[in-house]
């Protein structure tokens, strides 16, 4: 077994969550790219041929063709933005099985989160942040975002244990910033 010791700045972090998104889903960022482009280009020339549009809209008994115009236009890309962005969740969902079951495990260490696929384990002191949500409890590391559902805990008074068992464990800073969403739970005034 080979371990190895290592940093990386945010910043590297940062520039490479930007490469490789354009790598790993080149088809779909050249699409985005694309469209932005010629939407551009459609509103220069839109801009340099109003005049000529609104003539050629009045010819035919319609006022404001160079609106219409940069309204059709919009709506298109509009459409085609959305049809992307459902494009890029469905290429996304064919990388990686996200119905697979989850396992969460509190331990002296931290919480141990894993399928049969991939694990995860944040420790304590690596947790910033507890929140709420309508459907369970979100624990945050950064800009990772756990959600451990509602259904997971037996009832709620389960959950509000497993709450206020991880916030025991937090860090001052962590507690800060958990304090105001998790509150209603420490103090008992949920249920």
């Amino acid at each position: 077994m080979q371990e190895l010791t290592y940093e990386i700045p945010f910043e590297r972090l940062s520039k490479l969550g930007r490469t490789m998104g354009r790598r790993a889903f080149r088809g779909m960022w050249l699409l985005r790219w694309g469209l932005f482009t010629g939407y551009l280009a459609a509103l220069v020339a839109l801009s340099f041929y109003a005049d000529a549009i609104d003539r050629w809209f009045n010819a035919q008994g319609m006022p404001s063709g160079s609106l219409l115009t940069f309204l059709t236009v919009t709506a298109i890309v509009l459409i085609v933005t959305l049809r992307l962005r459902k494009r890029q969740k469905q290429e996304i969902k064919a990388r990686a099985n996200f119905d697979l079951s989850i396992r969460l495990n509190k331990t002296e260490t931290g919480i141990h989160i894993e399928t049969d696929e991939i694990g995860y384990i944040l420790k304590w002191r690596g947790i910033n942040q507890m929140l709420l949500e309508p459907d369970g409890v979100v624990i945050s590391h950064g800009g990772l975002f756990f959600l451990v559902p509602n259904l997971a805990f037996s009832n709620m008074a389960d959950r509000n244990a497993f709450i206020r068992d991880v916030y025991a464990q937090l860090g001052d800073e962590a507690k800060a910033r958990s304090e105001d969403e998790i509150r209603p739970v420490l103090d008992g005034t949920v249920s």
